[in-house]
């Protein structure tokens, strides 16, 4: 490997506590975050083509196995950070190719050169993704081989940010936070809902340098009183005195960013105010509170009683925290009992909406890199109401 993998370690490790003898990963999310390697979205020729998932395996002393198929080689070859790399072939120009049974024949291999041959071995998978005929090709080739769930070993492998995916996160949450000042310059009575976020991806790919995949929502006016996510944007022109509302993530080379922006086309009126004044006020109370040792449900109830002090009762989470998937543990609700410490990352967003036959709402949501000096704000937009 060409730099330390910190993050292939951490996976080792919660492997070894967890006594596995090798995972196999099958996750869009822990495929990226062992290797490095930004997986597509599955959607289009490539996912066509495709015989299985692109996977990730990890021994005890190998230092990983990144399996793609062909359509992928050229990104996965640049971005991979693990010491081998296989790639099937997955679509037949000239003749006749199955891309099922190549992925398979490679499973297979792979498997074969990653796990011990003798005495029972446990192989932690992530039942979710992957496919049955795969583990029951596993069983049968390997009876040696126990089959075990292994998400939460992965996820706690992925809880505290190493130093370089904060640093991604960062250039995440800078491309994000392009996107939301071109919304704030730009908005304006007369302007498409479509234009606007067409606007925001142009800025967030300026930023990055490159076309990034971009998922949220922009919402105007009486559809801000009502949480229906994703509810646009649609072909309507914003109106004056309109409330917006953009919740936007920005994928961008592995790592998300998710932040929300409350904003007025015109003059707020006094309950505009009242309603982000609300959502701000527990977002500033629920920064305050994340800290080392405090739980997650801690912080989601202050701001839960910074709200019900303005009236509104909360209707979703309060924050989660966030790195290769866009949503990972712990979160910001009011059963989760997991301990916050340093090193992870977090989306506050409180929000409060009018309700159905209402004119408004508000949330207010940046990222924040919990720390034992207290949290760093790592997003830098203007708030869209002052």
């Amino acid at each position: 490997m060409a730099e330390e993998n910190l993050e292939l370690q951490r996976l080792k490790d919660a492997m070894m506590a967890d006594s596995m003898h090798a995972l196999l990963l099958t996750e869009p999310a822990s495929v990226c975050y062992a290797s490095g390697y930004e997986m597509p979205l599955p959607l289009g020729a490539g996912a066509d083509f495709a015989g299985g998932p692109n996977l990730v395996l990890v021994g005890p002393g190998a230092n990983g196995t990144l399996l793609v198929a062909e359509t992928e080689r050229s990104k996965a070859e640049r971005q991979n950070r693990l010491d081998q790399l296989l790639v099937y072939p997955s679509y037949g120009f000239f003749s006749p190719l199955h891309a099922r049974n190549e992925f398979f024949a490679l499973l297979q291999r792979s498997v074969k050169e990653v796990v011990p041959h003798n005495g029972r071995t446990v192989l932690g998978v992530e039942t979710r993704s992957l496919p049955l005929l795969a583990a029951r090709l596993i069983e049968r080739e390997f009876p040696n081989i126990e089959l075990r769930e292994a998400s939460p070993t992965v996820n706690r492998a992925r809880r505290i940010k190493t130093p370089r995916e904060i640093e991604l996160i960062r250039k995440s949450a800078a491309a994000n936070d392009a996107g939301q000042e071109a919304l704030r310059t730009l908005l304006a009575p007369g302007m498409s809902e479509i234009d606007l976020w067409s606007a925001m991806v142009n800025h967030s790919e300026r930023e990055a340098g490159h076309a990034v995949p971009v998922i949220g929502e922009l919402v105007a006016g009486a559809r801000t009183a009502v949480l229906d996510y994703p509810g646009g944007p649609l072909c309507r022109d914003v109106v004056e005195g309109d409330t917006v509302i953009c919740d936007y993530s920005v994928l961008l080379d592995g790592y998300w960013s998710d932040t929300t922006n409350t904003l007025v086309a015109g003059e707020p009126s006094a309950e505009q105010r009242r309603y982000f004044e609300a959502a701000f006020r527990a977002f500033d109370a629920a920064v305050e509170m994340i800290k080392p040792g405090v739980r997650a449900l801690d912080v989601a109830e202050t701001a839960h009683k910074v709200l019900r002090g303005y009236g509104y009762e909360p209707i979703h989470h309060m924050g989660h925290q966030i790195g290769t998937s866009a949503h990972e543990h712990p979160s910001l609700v009011c059963h989760d009992q997991d301990i916050i410490e340093a090193g992870m990352v977090f989306c506050l967003e409180p929000g409060v909406y009018a309700g159905k036959g209402g004119t408004t709402g508000a949330r207010a949501e940046k990222m924040f890199l919990v720390t034992n000096n207290g949290p760093q704000v790592l997003n830098h937009f203007q708030w869209g109401i002052h």
